[in-house]
């Protein structure tokens, strides 16, 4: 039981997203330590029997830099959505594409290839989950300034493919970003506190749950 030390990343990072596939731990992107920018660097590391990870190596980099975006993967498939280029004092604005990545058996990456795109405005700082055949973003950052309410879904074809993102009917009750996980545990999905336009943190609490299976 406890903490053991796992290898150190060339540079340090925040807002970046992560993934495992098989044996293989995987880092995209981040907002850099030594810029405050996005970077475009992709790591990988070897996962041990007992679970820790080995040195990090660097992969070819990303198509551009990106940081504060979002991350889920079916099967062998790896998407990374929206998020932000640049350095997000400046308020740049939110990324609408989301791109997809093959990981081998051996850990190697195929090529990025761009395979959905956010309505207008895109949308950074918030989740992606995965439920069913369909991917879900809950909140966020849709460009500019001021959070959305909405819950974002696009349907997964059985060759990874995404249909049109589109906004559900039904909303969270307060618009919020910084939510950076919503897990699911059968059929409901819990989103959890986060920050609000007022620049406020917020402690609440709120439970969706999925009508179909």
């Amino acid at each position: 039981s406890g903490w053991v030390d796992g290898p150190k990343m060339p540079e340090g990072v925040m807002h970046h997203t992560i993934a495992v596939v098989g044996d293989w731990l995987f880092v995209f992107g981040g907002r850099g330590q030594t810029t405050g920018a996005s970077v475009d660097q992709v790591l990988r590391a070897k996962l041990g029997d007992d679970g820790v990870p080995g040195a990090f190596e660097k992969l070819a980099p990303l198509p551009e830099k990106r940081s504060h975006a979002m991350t889920f993967q079916v099967g062998r498939w790896v998407y990374i959505a929206g998020g932000l280029t640049g350095d997000p004092v400046e308020n740049p604005p939110s990324r609408s594409d989301i791109i997809r990545t093959t990981i081998g058996d051996d850990g190697s990456l195929g090529d990025w290839e761009t395979v959905g795109k956010f309505p207008t405005g895109g949308l950074s700082v918030s989740a992606a989950q995965v439920f069913g055949r369909s991917v879900y973003f809950m909140g966020g950052l849709p460009g500019g300034s001021s959070y959305t309410k909405n819950v974002y879904t696009a349907h997964i074809s059985e060759d990874g493919s995404l249909g049109p993102v589109t906004a559900l009917p039904t909303k969270l009750p307060t618009a919020r970003a910084h939510v950076h996980q919503t897990p699911v545990l059968g059929h409901n999905i819990y989103s959890v506190g986060g920050h609000l336009d007022s620049e406020s943190s917020t402690g609440e609490v709120v439970v969706g749950t999925f009508a179909a299976p």
